[in-house]
């Protein structure tokens, strides 16, 4: 399961407090940036759905085993376009902040395919930072009532102290009639290591209440403790 911002930062302050600040090093795990990646709130929260614009996408949340390994809350997609052999469909993204450094991007991805004969395409999926494709898979030819599966992977690194955008694009150059396959997306992480979070925003000290971007809305499944560290926007 996810190790969430709250959860993260409560432990590593609760370090730093009994044994001093270069516990923090000491004790700095990886840390996932991104907000309901794993879908587990049973909605699209913290994220924003589109289309392309000679696209759909049919979105929603639902039970799907995405990585082989059990059903779980997952983004459900069924792309396609409006003209044939243009790639288009939709997506979703989530705007971050996050200090400079390395990171690490990874997301599971599947294809299914209910339908009686087949399809050429089981889908096109674009991983996108800051609207650069860093990394893309796309499922060809997909059997009646198969699931194809995949996990998106790549490293990279920010600059400098900014907000950014993480991007997920599913397309097809082919229309969504019935029957079409259906796309999904679960576990999306961009994981950051916890002790150039916590010292370039400013922990110990104004901590996560001054840090730009890590007032996220409390997570009611996070294992933090109640409400701790929380500040709404």
């Amino acid at each position: 399961m996810k190790k969430y911002i709250l959860s993260a930062l409560s432990l590593s302050l609760i370090i730093a407090s009994a044994f001093g600040s270069n516990a923090l090093t000491a004790a700095a795990e990886p840390l996932n940036i991104v907000v309901n990646g794993d879908f587990e709130t049973g909605d699209f929260s913290n994220w924003t759905v589109y289309q392309t614009p000679d696209g759909v996408a049919d979105e929603g949340i639902v039970e799907f085993d995405t990585t082989g390994s059990g059903t779980s809350y997952a983004a459900k997609f069924k792309v396609g376009t409006f003209r044939r052999n243009v790639y288009e469909g939709g997506g979703i993204y989530q705007d971050f902040y996050a200090p400079a450094g390395d990171w690490e991007v990874s997301a599971d991805i599947a294809a299914f395919d209910p339908g009686g004969t087949g399809n050429l395409q089981g889908g096109r999926f674009d991983l996108l930072i800051d609207d650069v494709v860093v990394a893309t898979y796309e499922f060809g030819f997909i059997q009646a009532n198969q699931t194809l599966r995949h996990t998106l992977s790549v490293t990279g690194s920010f600059a400098d102290d900014n907000w950014h955008v993480i991007k997920i694009e599913i397309t097809r150059s082919w229309a969504a009639q019935s029957p079409t396959p259906m796309q999904y997306v679960d576990n999306i992480n961009l994981i950051m290591p916890t002790a150039n979070i916590l010292s370039d925003s400013g922990v110990p000290g104004q901590g996560i209440n001054e840090a730009p971007g890590l007032q996220k809305p409390f997570n009611p499944n996070s294992a933090a403790d109640e409400h701790a560290g929380k500040k709404d926007k």
